[in-house]
């Protein structure tokens, strides 16, 4: 039934109100659309306790209506390992449960609204509930997809084996989501297609803010070679280390006085000025920074679903070089929006024709932009949640 106006009740782990980072950006900027098509209240299922200031700046942009706090909760005795191993119906909240209490109050709540909005398969597994009625999953990593990718990137066998264990569950349970929610979105028809590319299988990009850009007009006279992203993540922490410990000499050969620029949290625990390395941390406006590079790299070997860097750079018509994986799902075309590059030898004369080929990079920058500007503004992608919740109420 059709709903000028209707309820959404939007429920993530990821604080709005924390600093950026991949997942952060996601929900906040997928609850940002939902407020442009109904009226949102918001509830927060954080991993760890939120600080007031936290809350006070989610306050200011959204309804919060509650903080429900996940809990530590590992498995407990051969039954549930057993059920872990063989059900594809457990739910694997990643370790963590919510109290009795507060699984009553989500129920109560729930049920005064036209569309549940879950970001992420954590809160609802957490929940203990394995059919949620009027329901949509954000479903931005695909767990199978991840950990498919860390059985090949694993250094020892017993490693390559594990995962190849949870890629196994993961693909099993993944086969049921739709019997447990009624629309999942994805990141990218990619992983529409790893779910089966049902009709109730919407895509919804990963987006960045067109506001707030400034075009990288001022790109510095050093070459600048930059990395955005928590290295608190460990897909971006294994690429950085592949990129300082395998790449980063073969660029600085061709290129002694260029400069690896790192920006995000942790990222000071490479900082190293005799390799002229400045890991810099997490910096609030990263704007004049981003401008200032010669290519963002984006050098991904383990992961799922796509990586939000991508277009925060074409965003700010920064060049990109990234390896295959990295550039997952954005269907990019190599020497035409966007660098690819797997092997150290590639990624570093990628780098290096980048940073010392103006007309090369100018054009890159600028059929980037223009794929941003087509589909991965906010602004483009709004019609694409605007149909989800459409079809969301189709089934209250």
């Amino acid at each position: 039934m059709a709903n000028r106006n209707p309820k959404i009740l939007y429920c993530t782990s990821h604080c709005p109100g924390f600093s950026s980072y991949g997942a952060q950006l996601r929900a906040l900027h997928v609850g940002r659309q939902l407020q442009k098509i109904g009226d949102v209240h918001l509830l927060l299922f954080p991993l760890r306790s939120l600080d007031e200031s936290l809350l006070e700046l989610t306050r200011q942009a959204f309804d919060l209506r509650g903080v429900f706090q996940l809990l530590a909760s590992p498995q407990k005795g051969l039954r549930e390992r057993m059920h872990y191993e063989f059900n594809s119906r457990f739910l694997d909240g990643h370790g963590s449960s919510i109290s009795t209490a507060d699984k009553s109050t989500f129920l109560d709540l729930a049920d005064a609204y036209d569309v549940v909005w879950f970001h992420g398969i954590r809160i609802p597994n957490s929940l203990g509930l394995y059919n949620i009625p009027r329901s949509v999953l954000d479903i931005d990593d695909i767990p199978s997809q991840y950990h498919h990718s860390a059985m090949k990137r694993s250094d020892s066998l017993i490693g390559a084996m594990n995962e190849a264990r949870k890629t196994f569950h993961w693909r099993r349970r993944e086969k049921r989501l739709l019997e447990r929610f009624n629309i999942i979105t994805v990141c990218s028809e990619a992983d529409r297609t790893l779910l089966g590319s049902s009709p109730n299988v919407a895509v919804i990009p990963n987006g960045f803010e067109s506001a707030s850009l400034k075009v990288g007009t001022e790109r510095s006279e050093t070459p600048l070679v930059g990395f955005i992203g928590t290295l608190e993540y460990t897909p971006n922490m294994d690429g950085v280390r592949w990129f300082i410990s395998e790449v980063w000499p073969l660029i600085r050969q061709q290129l002694p006085f260029a400069r690896l620029r790192l920006v995000g949290t942790k990222t000071e625990v490479f900082d190293a000025p005799q390799d002229n390395i400045d890991g810099l941390g997490w910096v609030q406006d990263t704007d004049g920074e981003i401008a200032s590079w010669a290519c963002t790299i984006v050098p991904i070997h383990i992961g799922g679903g796509t990586r939000i860097k991508i277009a925060e750079a074409f965003s700010r018509q920064c060049p990109v070089v990234s390896t295959k994986l990295g550039a997952y799902g954005y269907e990019l075309t190599h020497g035409q929006e966007i660098l690819l590059a797997d092997t150290a030898a590639e990624f570093s004369k990628a780098c290096l024709d980048v940073a010392t080929d103006r007309s090369l990079a100018e054009g890159l920058a600028k059929s980037a932009r223009l794929r941003f500007e087509q589909t991965l503004s906010w602004d483009a992608i709004l019609p694409k949640v605007q149909a989800t919740i459409n079809q969301a109420l189709q089934h209250t």
